[in-house]
Formats: C-alpha cells, structure tokens, sequence
C-alpha cells in the first residue's frame, strides 16, 4: 500500500498506477465471486438427496485438475521478454532486474505433412570391362514400384479402419496439400496392403483356433453398390480365454448364410458360444464343436 507521500508527481506514471490497481481490484472480485458461488451455490434435490459416496482409496481416486502431459512428447520453449518500455520503474525511475520466469505448459498440434524421399542408387562399373555396371538395391517396400512409402500406407490403413475416415475424405485431405490421390488409388493401396498381410492374419487364425472356446456373432455392414447400398455381414470370431491371447478375427461375407460360418470354422475344435442362429447349427452336428449359450439370450 503507497502513502500519499510515496505517489509519483509524474500524471502518466499516476495513471499506470491506477491502472494496475483497477486491473488487481477486477481479478479479486472475480475470485471472491467464484468463492462465492462455491460455497453458496445452489445443489439440485438429487444431490442433496443422495447419500455420502464411501472415500475411494488412492489407487481408484480420481485425479483433480489437468492431468500432466507426457513426459516423451517433444518440447519447445518459447522465451517472452517484458518489453523495454516496461522495465523502468514507476517509482524510481530505475531498471527492474530479473527474478526468475514463470513456466506454462501449452498442448498444440501441428497437423500431418507429407514428405518427399529422394531414393539415389549408386552405380558402379569396371572402368576396364564394359558393361560391368552394379546398382545399389532399393529397401523392401510393401507395394514395389509403388509411390507410397510403409508409413503412408499405415496412415490411410488406419485413418479408414480405426478412425472411420472414408478414402474419398482422405484424397480432399490429400488435395489440401498439393497432392493429388485419387479415391480409386487409396483403394488400390488398401487392396495390395490386404493381400500382403494375409499371411499374417492367417497365423492369427492358426493361433486362435488352439483356444478350447471361441465367441462368434455377426454384424451388418452397409455395401456400397450401384446408385444404392446392399446389406452385407462382418462376422467377428474372438478367442478369449485365460491361457490364451485374446485375438480377433474378422470375416466378410455378402449375406448371413450359415455356410459363411461353417466353412471359416470347419477346422476348429471346441466350445463355440454365439446366438442361436440356426446357420451354426450344422457346426454342432459331429460333436467336434460344442454349443456354449449365453446368458443374455437365454433372458
């Protein structure tokens, strides 16, 4: 608090004063306002109706607050200077001097870019035999001669399968930064892609089939055809057990017949719990799978 003795004579250091006075004065009344309403404010009849939540012990507590940001995402420090003008003080006239800084963290995005890689092959040659030229070999890729490196093709894979990101949006996205990627490309990739992790899928089968149970339902998926959609089915076949990894597995067919299913399972041996819908009947027959109900559809 300034004495009336220790106030500038100078207007304008007096109104940078009153200034900062008025912009303390607002920010306290906000806060005694929020406490305000903290403290008083007003609780809806489910609240007060309801009883007293039992304390929940430090492992399940809930965190209050934001939580920190990770530690392995990347950092950039941004150092702000109080401008020159400032740095006098009203009083005396003097430079202020630096006391320490205060430290703000931010979360920002910087959106997706491509880049270009530049693949140069050396040539050698025997300057004594003609036509003994060697040429560096390319890495593996996943689609030879393809435009697209491995990561691009996991971001589209995964931008249209866990995202739900259409390939048509994905090429306007593509377009927004000077690339032209056609949909019938996307699909393309999406297709070579599919065949090239077939053998792994494959292995995946292999493994889950050894699970003594598997559950099996179906889902529908709209198709689209010609001017219009058609229904097809997505049937999901999860090994879930304790000795076992859980795996899923995921086959389309265009209808819900029930020789989808049993030509998929034909080489499995176990409990097999899923509906009652009677394509699975035939599966039961030989005894080499048996029927698991379930307590859902039993209600």
């Amino acid at each position: 608090m300034l004495t009336r003795d220790q106030l500038p004579n100078d207007v304008e250091q007096l109104k940078d004063i009153i200034l900062e006075q008025q912009t303390l004065i607002e920010q306290l009344q906000q806060q005694v306002q929020a406490l305000l309403r903290h403290v008083y404010g007003q609780r809806s009849e489910k609240q007060k109706a309801a009883k007293p939540a039992k304390p929940a012990s430090s492992a399940q507590a809930t965190p209050h607050g934001r939580h920190a940001l990770p530690d392995s995402l990347p950092r950039e420090a941004v150092v702000h200077t109080v401008p020159t003008e400032q740095l006098a003080c009203p009083h005396c006239g003097r430079e202020r001097c630096a006391m320490g800084e205060e430290v703000s963290e931010q979360l920002e995005y910087v959106p997706g870019h491509l880049k270009v890689i530049v693949h140069k092959r050396q040539k050698v040659a025997c300057k004594q035999c003609q036509g003994e030229i060697v040429m560096a070999d390319l890495p593996a890729q996943p689609i030879d001669k393809g435009l697209a490196g491995p990561g691009l093709l996991a971001h589209v894979i995964v931008s249209k399968y866990s995202d739900h990101l259409p390939l048509y949006r994905q090429a306007e996205q593509f377009a927004r930064q000077g690339v032209n990627l056609p949909r019938t490309t996307l699909c393309g990739w999406i297709q070579q892609c599919g065949q090239l992790l077939a053998p792994l899928v494959e292995a995946m089968k292999l493994d889950a089939f050894k699970a003594p149970k598997l559950h099996t339902d179906d889902t529908p998926v709209a198709i689209q055809a010609k001017d219009k959609t058609k229904q097809g089915r997505l049937w999901v076949y999860v090994s879930q057990t304790i000795d076992y990894p859980t795996i899923a597995l995921y086959e389309y067919s265009p209808s819900r017949a029930g020789r989808y299913p049993q030509t998929y399972l034909a080489d499995y041996a176990g409990y097999i719990q899923a509906d009652a819908f009677a394509g699975y009947d035939e599966l039961y027959a030989d005894k080499t799978r048996i029927e698991v109900g379930c307590w859902a559809h039993s209600r």
